[in-house]
């Protein structure tokens, strides 16, 4: 295949602003596979993740920095809203007009949310027809967001010199950068549940074929175990995040493993099966596996919550399957013991696994010759629509 690049087809560049890092994407969308034109990260210092002034003059900066050493076209930008900053909450409608949807809306979420919805920059997904209290309701999928929050956001990336034309909520570019596993009519009915396990948070879909059906945010992610592992190590978390870093690189088991399931490799994803019950091999695994543990419990519940919830909505729709994503996901004994849990076969997904790379195309912070499963965010903003 040649890499013939047409004005036409190139996505606006997709820029997702994580917890713990900046990335940058940009894709030729051709008929059979996307192309890279340019890709880019930076890591946001710890010190300047919860200073709000300096993270936005960081992230600006980072952004011109990768702008200089890829080879993006244009400036028009498509953004997330970063699953920190933004709330995903179910709510269920009385049956009504659909002009009076956005304020029966607002009326449910009235209390809620940690501010007045009015304040709010608000998206909504209409999930279907639910029998709940004796009646016939309308479930919807709410994410919310602040309007400083949305504002500081458009001007964090103006301010690096960039045109802000579309803006997202991350579960709808999570399932947009995986639409094409669903274009089959066999694969179309299939329900996926989707579980990006990032630095901060664990974000959770589940989709029919293309059909988002159910969206949350659980308050766990990757931070919490370098936690753990510091503490059972008495180094920082910083630090203990590296060692898990380099451990998931070189392919070494992480110690604090509590499953030995069963991977097989399919093309650029793996299979996770459930296993039997583990054997420990040592007194050191098994205190890892202990403090690990509770944290993992607390993430493991809350998934079964969410299966939960979608099998009281739709009885007939068992979930086929789980694809784990996020930077997390390369702790694939995590993913094991999750997989285990859930009693469901699951894949550790990689969303740039069908992008063409041309040869020698910058790539700065990111390394384009191995998974990378967490890059669906800005994958899926540059296949979206513009919005604004």
């Amino acid at each position: 295949m040649g890499f013939r690049w047409v004005q036409k087809n190139v996505s606006p560049i997709g820029i997702d602003i994580g917890a713990d890092s900046v990335k940058l994407l940009q894709i030729a969308r051709e008929t059979e596979a996307p192309q890279l034109i340019g890709a880019g990260r930076v890591e946001i210092p710890q010190e300047l993740r919860q200073d709000a002034s300096q993270h936005a003059a960081f992230v600006a900066d980072a952004i011109r920095q990768i702008l200089k050493q890829s080879k993006f076209k244009g400036k028009r930008v498509i953004t997330a809203l970063s699953s920190a900053q933004a709330y995903v909450q179910h709510v269920r409608l009385a049956k009504c007009d659909p002009s009076m949807i956005e304020g029966q809306i607002q009326a449910e979420l009235r209390g809620r949310l940690p501010m007045d919805p009015s304040q709010m920059v608000m998206r909504h997904v209409s999930v279907g027809e639910v029998f709940s209290d004796g009646a016939t309701k309308q479930e919807m999928i709410c994410m919310a967001a602040s309007r400083e929050f949305v504002l500081r956001l458009v001007n964090t990336v103006r301010s690096a010199g960039l045109d802000v034309v579309g803006m997202h909520c991350e579960p709808m570019a999570i399932l947009a950068a995986f639409e094409h596993l669903f274009e089959g009519k066999t694969d179309a009915n299939q329900t996926t549940m989707f579980v990006d396990i990032g630095s901060s948070t664990t974000k959770v879909l589940i989709a029919h074929g293309r059909q988002l059906v159910f969206a949350k945010t659980i308050q766990v992610g990757g931070e919490h175990f370098n936690k753990l592992v510091g503490e059972l190590m008495q180094v920082s978390s910083a630090e203990a995040r590296m060692v898990r870093i380099r451990e998931a690189e070189e392919g070494v088991r992480p110690q604090f493993s509590a499953a030995e399931g069963t991977l097989q490799m399919l093309g650029s994803t793996a299979v996770v099966r459930p296993a039997e019950q583990p054997k420990v091999a040592d007194a050191t695994e098994l205190a890892e596996r202990v403090l690990a543990s509770e944290m993992l419990e607390v993430l493991i519940d809350e998934l079964q919550l969410c299966a939960g919830y979608h099998g009281a909505m739709f009885h007939d729709r068992p979930i086929d399957k789980m694809i784990f994503l996020g930077g997390e996901s390369r702790q694939t004994a995590i993913c094991q013991r999750i997989a285990q849990a859930m009693r469901m076969p699951a894949q550790l997904g990689d969303p740039l696994a069908r992008v063409v790379r041309a040869p020698l195309t910058p790539s700065p912070g990111v390394d384009l010759h191995r998974s990378q499963p967490g890059w669906a965010v800005p994958m899926g903003l540059c296949l979206l629509p513009t919005n604004l």
